[in-house]
């Protein structure tokens, strides 16, 4: 399962566990009186991976809180905090468009007509932005819904929860090792399979390396699932074994390192699935060319990324996943690169929440037919500025509004283009 952030999005369909008790907190504030507040607010802090956004998603959907509440809203911040651009989000979480070439003036009044006197809820998932002034400015137009409204804010910084003078703040710990077991098996084990002592073993261990983050036990028990022949599943173990041996830092400290490199990494070279999450100013290590076994690459909410290395140092994978990567550019630099191959041995390609990706080559004068030698399926989700396609016979889009570009040597097989008056000009 490949989780994708969208940008009013709040759907649910991943298995959860554990989170019982954590959920009725959030619950039972959204459903208490508003302490003399006409917005109250409840701030869910913990580390990438921990579940936030899951845990407002379980909170929001409830069914005593959708008969609590006349509005629902739900917009995705991440390091866009324009208040402007998130005014724009809550009305079309409102009313199921995006506001077309208003002025602020004009949005700050569709707003107030909108919520005054009604008692709303709204999440704001994955505030990073310190800045107060931008805050307070959104605060005010948030005043005028009835009192018992409530705002519930998903961050990984504690800085942000006292900035925006949180009524209360839900600290998210890791999972208990049994619901990390439990979800593990789940996602690895198909319902009713018996599981051999040696899965069983194995399993276990790798879910103590994953310290209760639900977003590791889900991707590295997927990933088990498809690939749990004995050598692999011992490579696993084998990597947890070597962090283990060279690791002196907690996971608090990984994860707020905005200079974190992955070069003293090293993983075992049978390495056969990666994900790289969360890194800050993240640049590629240099033996990521030396994974030659490597079929999986997963490289998500890294920042700081305008582009990728020549992409010759990616010989292996089979499949690649790029998402919410919000700085990134371009898919290479444009340096020396006329005879590059893209990914040469990539078959499928999924690339979502890329809000500044604009082509595919850096220099746009280059010619942007691509060398996807392998490529069989291509899905692209929330990347608005791109502009350009390659050559492959798959072809899923969502959320692209400014496509200009399709190779006259296009020959698919298959197209799949939600909202497609929005293509309604393309060259075909």
């Amino acid at each position: 399962m490949v989780e994708r952030r969208g940008q009013t999005h709040s759907s649910l369909t991943q298995v959860v566990v554990g989170r019982e008790k954590d959920k009725k907190e959030i619950v039972d504030f959204l459903l208490s009186s508003s302490c003399g507040e006409n917005v109250s607010i409840i701030s869910i802090v913990g580390i990438g991976g921990l579940g936030k956004t899951t845990l407002a998603q379980l909170a929001y959907y409830d069914e005593t809180v959708k008969s609590n509440f006349e509005l629902k809203m739900w917009v995705c911040i991440s390091d866009n905090f324009e208040v402007k651009i998130i005014v724009e989000k809550i009305l079309e979480s409102l009313i199921g468009e995006k506001p077309k070439n208003l002025e602020m003036n004009t949005l700050k009044d569709l707003l107030h007509e909108k919520i005054s006197g009604k008692k709303y809820v709204l999440v704001l998932d994955d505030v990073l932005d310190e800045d107060s002034e931008k805050w307070f400015y959104l605060k005010d137009l948030l005043v005028g819904g009835r009192s018992g409204s409530k705002l519930i804010v998903t961050t990984r910084l504690k800085n942000v929860a006292q900035m925006i003078g949180s009524t209360k703040t839900h600290d998210l710990q890791g999972l208990l090792v049994d619901d990390s077991w439990s979800l593990f098996a789940n996602m690895a084990f198909k319902q009713g399979e018996v599981i051999s002592p040696d899965h069983e073993r194995i399993g276990k261990e790798i879910v103590t390396k994953c310290v209760g983050v639900p977003l590791a036990v889900r991707v590295i028990g997927s990933q088990f699932k498809r690939e749990a022949t004995p050598s692999n599943v011992e490579i696993i173990t084998e990597i947890g074994r070597s962090y283990d041996n060279n690791s002196d830092s907690g996971l608090d400290e990984v994860e707020y390192d905005e200079e974190m490199s992955l070069e003293e990494l090293w993983p075992h070279l049978n390495l056969k699935w990666l994900l790289v999450y969360g890194c800050g100013r993240f640049m590629f290590p240099s033996w990521i060319s030396s994974l030659t076994n490597l079929a999986e690459l997963r490289i998500d909410n890294c920042k700081k990324c305008q582009h990728f290395p020549p992409l010759d140092q990616f010989p292996s994978p089979k499949r690649l996943t790029i998402d919410n990567l919000t700085d990134l550019e371009s898919m290479e630099s444009g340096i020396n690169c006329d005879n590059v191959l893209f990914f040469p041995s990539v078959e499928k390609l999924w690339l979502s929440n890329c809000a500044n990706l604009k082509g595919w080559r850096r220099d746009s004068s280059t010619p942007q037919l691509l060398q996807f030698h392998r490529l069989d399926y291509l899905e692209i989700m929330s990347c608005p500025n791109l502009t350009s396609m390659p050559l492959i016979p798959f072809w899923h889009c969502e959320n692209i509004h400014d496509l200009e570009f399709l190779p006259e040597e296009l020959l698919l097989e298959e197209l799949d283009l939600p909202d497609s008056e929005d293509h309604r000009d393309m060259p075909w």
